[in-house]
């Protein structure tokens, strides 16, 4: 893959980056990166107390991606649980613990975000992020609404009705079938999903559209189809960043033809 071009293309350079957040190594995450993209792409990893953002800089584009959750960092644990909502900077409130996290590398990310600003030609800004990380770059997005577009993968549910109905970055929120952390925090306790729905069914097709009583049927098949082949865990194995990649490239015609 070259430098994204297409929606799709984009799509597909998301969840990479998303996945590759996760990656302390720089040698090891750099190859991925110059690999995939260019010899001459540059990156580099913001950590502060736990919470991390990879910014990788290609032609005319600036990508930020935050990392999802690592069971050995408390701080990511914390904030997980942490289900009180906060006034967010944009309009209304969003989840705690996620602006919490946001918030140890907003600084950080504000300085990237006003270099760009200064070049001649300022880069086009893209947010992506998996699981705590899409809810990161969601909140992010929210706040730097001059983004061109915003890619999450596996992301729980962000802020209240009021900070989503504000939220105007171009959205996509990739969903693979029985993943559980979309389906958190609970609905009932008034938190909302942003953005256009990517669903990928049981079959690994992209599916839009789907009424209630679809969706749910769809959910049972995913299930029946993964205990048939002894997977217990469908929830988590769904949640993996390594099967939204598989997902997102085997769909990669579909996401343009409703993307594009």
């Amino acid at each position: 893959m070259a430098i994204p071009k297409t929606h799709s293309d984009r799509a597909c350079a998301a969840a990479r980056l998303a996945a590759w957040s996760y990656i302390d190594d720089k040698e090891a995450r750099d190859i991925l990166i110059q690999n995939q993209f260019g010899k001459k792409i540059k990156s580099r990893l913001i950590s502060i107390n736990s919470a991390e953002c990879l910014i990788t800089r290609m032609n005319g584009q600036l990508w930020i991606a935050f990392r999802g959750t690592q069971p050995n960092q408390l701080n990511d644990i914390k904030a997980d649980l942490d289900l009180f909502k906060e006034k967010s900077q944009s309009a209304g409130m969003v989840h705690g613990g996620f602006k919490d996290e946001i918030d140890e590398l907003w600084d950080e990310v504000v300085k990237e975000l006003q270099r760009n600003g200064k070049r001649d030609k300022p880069r086009d800004v893209y947010f992506c992020g998996h699981s705590l990380g899409g809810a990161m770059a969601t909140i992010a997005a929210s706040r730097y609404q001059l983004a061109e577009g915003l890619f999450t993968f596996g992301s729980p549910r962000v802020g209240g009705k009021l900070f989503v109905s504000t939220c105007e970055v171009p959205h996509y929120r990739f969903v693979n079938n029985n993943d559980l952390v979309p389906k958190v925090p609970p609905a009932i306790l008034g938190f909302k999903h942003d953005g256009v729905e990517m669903y990928f069914n049981s079959k690994e097709n992209l599916a839009l559209g789907y009424t209630f009583w679809q969706d749910m049927w769809d959910l049972v098949k995913g299930f029946v189809s993964a205990w048939s082949q002894f997977k217990f865990f469908d929830g988590l194995t769904d949640h993996g960043m390594d099967g939204y990649i598989y997902l997102v490239d085997k769909n990669k015609e579909e996401i343009e033809k409703c993307t594009g």
